[in-house]
């Protein structure tokens, strides 16, 4: 983000004071998903990569936005839980949670079951401390603002994604797979069970034929080198995060939800802002 923050700065040049209004979603990508999905990582951990990431570094990214960009509105969504306890639990959902591990030996001593709750519970705690963390960095930069006598104008908006909209959930509001789309069942479902790496366990997004192909070209086994078994491990799971993305992110319905809270926030910023002007209407001949 801090990159292509310096690309906007160039490009609006002169006119930065010009930009009235950034949405910004940042953090994430320093958590890192994979994080989220790995079921050997430890809770207190993650928490310190959520706070470093989330508040002080989401902290010093809107310092350098508010004062590139000097009279901009700034708006920062929350996130949401990638797996809860709606998530479906069938044989589907368990082969992809071993799929996602099976590289780590200490994940594959593990049940079923406890494979689950430590998804669940990972997933909570990213949610949770994200959902704090960002808010607190926005009243941070706030209070700076207001500490210059400059009025505050970055905003928290927390998206209305609860248990029930997570992955593979009943009222899903993110991207699933082919399979997780269908109605499935009996003797066909065994069958696209087995076929693990098929089409039946693609994603559903419009773009995912194009993704996979540049997923394979970025993390392609590389020649004339030889890689460490930690490299290739790390190589292959990036790869899997990579075909999968689109499961992480909203789908139409959840993008729609997205836009409605931010919409939401903006009739209340027009009109603090004092964007509302009276137009002039010419009767036309």
């Amino acid at each position: 983000v801090n990159a292509q923050l310096d690309e906007a700065r160039a490009f609006y040049g002169p006119g930065n004071s010009k930009v009235n209004l950034i949405l910004l979603d940042g953090c994430i990508n320093d958590v890192d998903v994979s994080n989220l999905l790995n079921v050997t990582t430890e809770p207190n951990w993650l928490r310190e990569r959520i706070n470093t990431s989330c508040k002080l570094g989401m902290h010093s990214l809107l310092k350098r936005v508010t004062e590139s960009f000097p009279n901009a509105q700034v708006i920062v969504p929350s996130y949401y839980r990638i797996v809860s306890s709606s998530t479906a639990d069938n044989a589907f959902i368990r082969l992809l949670a071993k799929n996602l591990n099976n590289e780590r030996p200490e994940a594959r001593r593990m049940s079923d079951k406890e494979m689950r709750e430590r998804l669940i519970n990972l997933s909570e705690l990213g949610y949770r401390a994200s959902t704090a963390d960002l808010r607190e960095a926005v009243n941070m930069i706030n209070s700076e603002l207001e500490a210059k006598n400059l009025p505050p104008r970055v905003s928290f908006v927390e998206i209305d994604f609860w248990p029930e909209h997570s992955f593979s959930a009943a009222e899903t509001l993110l991207w699933n797979f082919i399979f997780g789309s269908t109605n499935l069942s009996g003797l066909r479902k065994f069958f696209v069970i087995l076929s693990f790496g098929t089409a039946a366990y693609k994603p559903n997004d419009e773009v995912r034929e194009n993704r996979i192909r540049s997923c394979k070209a970025t993390f392609k086994e590389p020649k004339g080198v030889k890689e460490t078994p930690a490299e290739k491990s790390s190589r292959k799971d990036r790869l899997l995060i990579c075909r999968y993305a689109s499961l992480g992110h909203p789908n139409q319905m959840g993008a729609l939800v997205y836009t409605e809270a931010i919409k939401g926030h903006l009739q209340w910023i027009i009109d603090k802002a004092g964007w509302k002007s009276e137009t002039k209407t010419e009767t036309l001949p």
